[in-house]
Order: structure tokens, then sequence, then C-alpha cells
């Protein structure tokens, strides 16, 4: 009784599968088969897989992709799509092989190999990884956008050089760079004037414009704001049907969804609305854009969320850690995060269970070595990695062989959260952390809102400090009023964990004692964290002016 699936059948059977074709088929579906099966154009199953995976629903976009590759077998750009999807449902062997697929029909597409390279990335394969950004470097006409994916990658494992890629990036920042006497502009912006500066403008810049992602971060901020001394605009990708947008924007000077325009349209805007400061708080490797900052569209260049220490952080001014701890850390509202009770579960089942966020992109050789040493150290301690979404089998065939090394295996588990939206996100996240006794985050790159999370928990968090400014899980910890948790290197990073797992059963009463007392913190007070922020942001343009 389906027209769509008649059609889809019918065409099946043209592409040479034999199977009982016309037994559901109506009247109606008969009569418009012979003009829809000789139609050149695509079915509704690539249309409903390009909408599913742009809204985020990458079961039905699979579900779509697999319709539709059965129609078409020998097309890229549907296993291109497929990868697509297969990796945001955290199927990332399957991705590969999608995108496997596409390169071997089209060889020299830039975009695939980025998708190629991004999965072989996140299956902690770093060396493929690169093998695969080097190829789409050398492919791509504009390489901004396989730098901007390939710097964060560079940046997330430490043990892993790549000559060529600080060589080129270094050339290509050099070549964006502007010149002294600025060309006419394509808008025709007007230039910048002192009578619009009465007020500093401040202008963020984020990838993803999502209730579940970094731009949340930016909401205290708007609520509390002092509209006397700072004006924000918002410059970030939409998600369709997502409340962020609709809650935020009025809280806005200027809001502008960034998805479908180029730098040189991003950059033009800004200088039309007179930004001031721009802040880049992009945070995933698709959603950088080295080419609007290399354009210097205001006058201070802030980083604050990406790796300090990647290829494109000499486009920066400066970190905005650099203004100080009190207005570059962020605060959390309170009220977000119900309250915490009971006890350590070391105190019932006489064992210390340490737990983690599964991401393998931030779980390096080194951190299982540290993490197998602490284990070692702790009798009949146990690591549980948990994770949000589903855990790939390849992800953990690789947990396996990596703390196999160390000889650790038999002391970590895998924990599935299956969260359906951000409000049960946040409740599993604390389901998992209050069954364990002590957080351990990743290195040299953080966790971020997760540590966040584990010391709101009142778990003990053992993190590092560091030059990376990603996460700022060291930063996090400080402004919770545990800095004493914050290691300056590996073997303190284990001293820490080992006295913490030691001591996690002593108190009664302790973890709702830590949890009180981290509530009371400058992390969880967003007008305090408003007023630095405002005033760091107001004294650095007017100083300058």
């Amino acid at each position: 009784g389906n027209i769509n699936d008649s059609v889809y059948f019918a065409k099946l059977a043209g592409a040479g599968e034999s199977f009982e074709l016309f037994s559901s088929i109506d009247i109606k579906g008969l009569n418009d088969l012979s003009g829809a099966i000789n139609s050149p154009g695509k079915t509704d199953y690539m249309t409903e897989a390009m909408r599913s995976l742009n809204q985020g629903l990458y079961s039905d976009a699979i579900d779509a992709c697999e319709k539709e590759l059965r129609l078409r077998k020998n097309d890229p750009s549907m296993f291109r799509v497929f990868g697509q999807a297969l990796m945001g449902a955290g199927k990332v062997g399957q991705s590969i092989s999608a995108f496997q697929a596409a390169v071997h029909f089209e060889p020299d597409h830039a975009e695939t190999l980025l998708h190629l390279g991004s999965a072989y990335y996140h299956a902690a394969e770093p060396h493929l990884a690169m093998a695969c950004h080097q190829a789409a470097f050398e492919t791509m006409e504009d390489a901004a956008a396989t730098l901007a994916e390939a710097s964060h990658m560079h940046a997330g494992y430490s043990a892993s050089s790549w000559p060529d890629l600080v060589k080129v990036s270094a050339k290509w920042v050099k070549s964006q760079r502007p010149r002294k006497a600025a060309e006419p502009d394509v808008l025709n912006v007007p230039d910048r004037n002192d009578s619009d500066k009465e007020v500093p403008h401040v202008g963020f810049l984020f990838d993803r414009a999502c209730e579940s992602d970094d731009l949340r971060y930016i909401e205290p901020l708007l609520l509390n704001i002092d509209r006397n001394r700072l004006v924000v605009s918002v410059y970030a990708k939409e998600t369709p049907k997502d409340p962020i947008p609709r809650r935020l924007s009025n809280l806005c000077a200027h809001w502008m969804d960034i998805s479908n325009s180029t730098d040189s349209m991003v950059v033009n805007v800004m200088k039309y609305h007179n930004v001031d400061v721009l802040i880049d708080a992009t945070v995933t490797p698709s959603g950088h854009r080295p080419g609007i900052i290399a354009a210097r569209p205001a006058d201070h260049l802030l980083n604050w969320l990406a790796p300090s220490s990647g290829v494109f952080s000499k486009l920066y001014d400066q970190s905005l850690s650099d203004l100080g701890e009190a207005a570059s850390v962020v605060a959390f509202d309170s009220a977000r995060f119900p309250a915490v009770k009971g006890e350590a579960p070391a105190r019932s089942h006489g064992y210390v269970t340490f737990s983690a966020t599964c991401d393998f992109s931030k779980i390096s050789p080194d951190v299982v070595c540290t993490w197998a040493r602490i284990l070692r150290s702790a009798p009949d301690s146990r690591l549980i990695l948990g994770n949000v979404d589903t855990i790939p089998d390849d992800i953990i065939r690789r947990a396996h062989e990596l703390f196999s090394a160390f000889g650790a295996v038999d002391r970590v588990e895998f924990a599935v959260l299956g969260a359906k939206d951000h409000s049960d996100r946040l409740i599993k996240q604390m389901e998992f952390l209050v069954a364990s006794d002590v957080f351990l985050d990743t290195f040299p790159t953080g966790s971020g809102g997760d540590v966040a999370l584990a010391l709101w928990c009142g778990l003990p968090t053992i993190t590092m400090g560091g030059g990376n400014s990603y996460g700022q899980s060291a930063g996090i910890a400080r402004a919770a009023g545990m800095g004493d948790w914050v290691a300056s290197n590996r073997s303190g990073y284990i001293k820490k964990a080992i006295s913490a797992a030691s001591a996690v059963s002593d108190t009664e009463n302790g973890r709702v004692t830590a949890h009180e007392s981290v509530k009371s913190s400058r992390l969880f007070q967003p007008q305090q964290w408003a007023q630095s922020l405002s005033d760091a942001l107001y004294d650095l343009v007017k100083n300058k002016a």
C-alpha cells in the first residue's frame, strides 16, 4: 500500500534482485510503477537519509542508507553519507568500511579522506588517520578544512608527530594574514568607528548550537552579564529542532547561524557588527574555522576550548586562561544538577572502583600505562570506562589490547549509559559516577565537563595541569576548591590516585561533605563568573584603547 516502497522494490527487481515482489503492491502502485521505475531521479530514501543525518537521527539515516545502497552500489556519495551516519551512531568500525568504499570509487575526494581520517582517529589509529589527512591535504583546493581537522588530531596524540603538518600549517597561516593595506570588502562592510565602541563587543565562535554541547557553557554569562559594560554576540552552527538557539538568541546582540556561511562571509558580518574581541570556543575538528581567525575580524583574538598547543595556536593573541582562572573557568548553575546522597561504594564493596570517560581519542598509551600502575597499586580495584553512546567493538578491542600490554586488562570494564536526551544524559552520567569511588581524568587533554560533574558528585577527581586548555580540567578542579587533586606530572598523578583510593572509605558521609563543599565553591557561582569574565574583557579592550 506504500507507493514509495512499491517503487523501491520494483527498482530492486530491475537492478537484478529476485524475490517475491508484487504480492504486497496495490493497484495504484502498479499503475504508477512504469513511470517511476524509468525515472532517473533519486528515491525518497536518499532524501530521508540526508534529512535524518542533518537532524542527528543516525539510526533512521542508517536504515535509509542501507535501502538506497541496494540500488546504488557504486555511488561514493551514498557511501560517504552512510559512513557519517554510522559514525554518529558510534559504529566506528563499520563507518571505516563505508568510507573505504567511498574512497575506492572516488580516490581523490578530499572530504571523504577527511571523514576516513576522523574515523581512524576515533578508532585510536593515529598513523592511518595522519595518512588520510595528508592525502586530503594534497587533493583539496581549500586547505583550511584539512588543516583544521588534522591540527586537532595532532594535538590529541602527544606521542605522534607529523612534521609536514606543522610546516604546511605555518605556511598557510602566513598566507592568510591580512595585508597592511586592506582591500575593498566584497560585501561593502563599513569600517569600524570609535562611536560604536562605547561598550566592548565580544563575539563567541561555536561549532554547534546544541543543548548537549558546549554552547551551554555561555548561558550563565548571557543570563548574568552587565549589558552596560559588555555586548555579546554568538556565531554558531545551529542544530535543527534544538531549544538552545530559541532560548538564548534574544539574550544576544546578534545571533548568526554559520552552518552554510563561508569564512569570508562570517568575517564580513563580524566586522559589520564591530566585534572587539572574538573568542574561539570551537571544540570539534569539523567545527574549527581557522580561516575566520586568520582574517582577524576583531582587534583581540582569544582561544578558549581548543588545544592551545595546536598548529594554529599562533593565530591567537592569547588564551582566555591568560585572563585568569576566575574569568576563564566556566561556572555551572547548581540548579541544573540533582542533589547527591549516599556513601562511597568502597565502604560496602570492600574494594575501590575507579571511573573514567571512554573517549579513545583521549586515552593514549601513556594514559593507559598510568591507569594500569594505579590499578596494580590498589588491591582488587577495578576501572569502569563509561560512555553515553554505544561503545564500538573495535574500540573495546583496542582498549583490551592496550590494557593487556600493561597487565591490567582483567581490571577493566565498560559501561554504556544509553541516554535518550540531554536531561537523561545528565542523570545517566551521575548514576555512573556515584557508582564509583575515584574519577580519573585523561591527560594532556582533559574531560572538561565530566570533571565538573565528578566533582559535583563528591568524588576525588584526579587530573593533571598543563598547557592544553581543551577541557580546562585543572582549572575546574581548582575553581571547585579541589586543587589538591591536580597533579603536575605522571608520578604525582599516580600518588594522588593511590592516596585517594586508600582514604575513600575512611570517612562516613565523606562524599556528601565533599559535594556540599563543591556546591558552595566558585565553580557553581555563575553570577560571580559572569562578573569576572565581563570585567576581564572590558579591561582588555579599554586598556588597549
